[in-house]
């Protein structure tokens, strides 16, 4: 399990809206994945 404190997150959804800040997480989340060692 991972947190992440994604800075000014909650402006940004508040500016461009949840489908948006959606992407946002999911494009996160892949350049996570694609990064982490896996054993």
């Amino acid at each position: 399990m991972l947190y992440l404190d994604l800075d000014n997150f909650k402006a940004f959804n508040d500016v461009y809206g949840f489908s948006k800040g959606d992407e946002i997480i999911k494009f996160t989340a892949r350049v996570i994945s694609k990064n982490i060692l896996r054993k």
